[in-house]
């Protein structure tokens, strides 16, 4: 398991007793791992907010539940956390809606403007992104856009 990726504790653990070892031989395993530096909850926690954030663009709202899912403590989870800025989601959210927008071949009207509005704003809105900030950079890249189709819609 710990040849394909990292895991938590709380990962391991589940798996192991899943697969009936008692709770003295994980226990045991357990700490064997954590001595030897090859299960560590903290260096989990960094690399996975690091490789969602930068590969499957994550949100920290999102990162944050996965890593609670996993067991991971609220302070190991804000220090990893800590990795992503502002700005490095502002970024993700321009790039992810720039994206959808250039699917749209033609906008025909308002209302075929207001229905792409609302993919793009799913889309972010599926990654984690508020409100404001997904209706913000939808608009912007749609009007972008529009602006290549030299379509007024509104």
């Amino acid at each position: 398991m710990l040849n394909y990726r990292a895991r938590s504790v709380q990962e391991l653990r589940g798996k192991l007793l899943d697969a009936e070892f008692e709770a003295e031989v994980i226990d045991e395993v357990i700490a064997d791992l954590e001595r030897a530096d090859l299960l560590d909850d903290e260096k989990f926690a960094l690399e996975w907010v690091y490789q969602r954030h930068n590969r499957r663009g994550k949100t920290r709202l999102v990162l944050d539940h996965e890593l609670a899912d996993k067991g991971i403590s609220p302070a190991i989870r804000a220090r990893a956390l800590d990795q992503i800025d502002d700005d490095d989601e502002a970024e993700l959210a321009q790039a992810l809606a720039t994206k959808k927008a250039k699917k749209v071949k033609r906008i025909d009207d308002r209302a075929g403007y207001d229905k792409e509005l609302r993919k793009i704003v799913g889309v972010l809105a599926r990654r984690g992104f508020g409100q404001g900030m997904a209706l913000r950079y939808a608009k912007q890249a749609l009007d972008e856009r529009c602006d290549e189709l030299e379509v007024d819609p509104r």
